[in-house]
């Protein structure tokens, strides 16, 4: 649903951040994991606008949007270690070698 919402219905859902009726707190999680990966897709793989797109969300929604953002990166494919390492920054997670 969140992934369709960003794709279709863009500017009520990213820049407006309004949920759809039927979207509970439960359902939300799920929601907001589809909607990062639409959000990875808009930001054409940019670290830096995808951030700046997060940051305009309450921090509630920030993990779950993340999380989304994760899954995207990985299904992509074609990343270097630098921008997943700059992704991972970015998301407040500090990198373990």
């Amino acid at each position: 649903m969140g992934y369709y919402a960003g794709l279709f219905k863009g500017r009520r859902t990213i820049k407006n951040q309004l949920v759809p009726d039927g979207i509970g707190a439960q359902e939300l999680q799920g929601f907001d994991q589809g909607l990062g990966r639409r959000l990875w897709y808009n930001a054409r793989g940019e670290v830096k606008e995808v951030a700046r797109l997060i940051q305009t969300f309450t921090s509630t929604r920030h993990p779950d949007l993340w999380r989304g953002i994760g899954i995207a990166c990985g299904y992509v494919g074609g990343n270097q270690q630098e921008n997943l390492e700059l992704l991972l920054t970015a998301s407040g997670h500090t990198i373990n070698k």
